[in-house]
């Protein structure tokens, strides 16, 4: 493993356990929280905020697990690709993003 890397990782603690969101409404992503899954049945578009003071490498991923997105739009509240505030519409939709030390990006998404 890159020592780069294993330092980065371990800079910050990281929560393994997917976070599974079963109430509607907003939700901030705690610090080195990874994976978090909308399940709620929600009743209009809503905002996920991304990790704070999130150390270069880090990996955080979303799933639209309620199918949903189409009708109830999902908005990540941060910078992801050069775009403040991103609009999610796409039911069932996922993303792992990866922090560069500026900004979120994009490197997997379904």
């Amino acid at each position: 493993m890159n020592t780069q890397f294993k330092r980065i990782c371990t800079a910050s603690p990281q929560k393994t356990s997917p976070t599974v969101l079963t109430t509607p409404g907003n939700y901030a992503a705690g610090p080195g929280e990874q994976v978090v899954i909308g399940r709620a049945s929600q009743s209009g578009s809503w905002q996920l905020t991304l990790p704070p003071n999130p150390v270069t490498g880090q990996v955080f991923t979303f799933k639209d697990g309620a199918r949903t997105a189409a009708s109830f739009n999902v908005q990540f509240i941060g910078q992801v690709d050069g775009v403040t505030n991103p609009v999610f519409s796409t039911n069932g939709f996922s993303r792992t993003l990866i922090y560069n030390g500026v900004e979120w990006n994009v490197t997997a998404s379904a």
